[in-house]
């Protein structure tokens, strides 16, 4: 059973950051990128249990909570 929901969760992942690759272009200028910013963004919005920046801090790692909120903004 462990294997199953290892099996799961990488399935998961990888259809997280494909979906997040359709959209990556929008996030990027020719000098600058929000792309991983947004993407820790979305995936706080799905793992975090209240959605207010510093709990999806929490669950996201490398994330950091004022650049979340710049993306928000």
């Amino acid at each position: 059973m462990g294997t199953e929901k290892g099996g799961l969760r990488a399935g998961m992942g990888r259809r997280f950051l494909a979906f997040c690759g359709r959209f990556g272009g929008h996030f990027r200028q020719r000098t600058r990128t929000v792309e991983t910013a947004a993407q820790q963004y979305v995936q706080g919005l799905i793992q975090a249990e209240t959605k207010n920046m510093e709990r999806m801090e929490e669950v996201v790692p490398d994330a950091d909570h004022q650049v979340l909120q710049h993306i928000a903004e």
